[in-house]
């Protein structure tokens, strides 16, 4: 298993050899992280909706 220190290593370095790529993945990402947030705050909502109403 690769450590989380190299991995970031790798990343910082893929950035720096490949910023097309990170630029055309970024946005993708970003829409990916955003909708799965919402999926998972609209499922904790249904399961306990008391939970989430109480939080805001």
């Amino acid at each position: 298993m690769i450590g989380f220190p190299s991995l970031l290593v790798a990343i910082a370095f893929s950035a720096l050899v490949l910023p097309d790529l990170w630029s055309a993945l970024l946005p993708v990402t970003a829409m990916t992280g955003a909708m799965a947030f919402r999926v998972r705050r609209s499922w904790v909502h249904l399961r306990a909706p008391h939970t989430a109403d109480r939080t805001g």
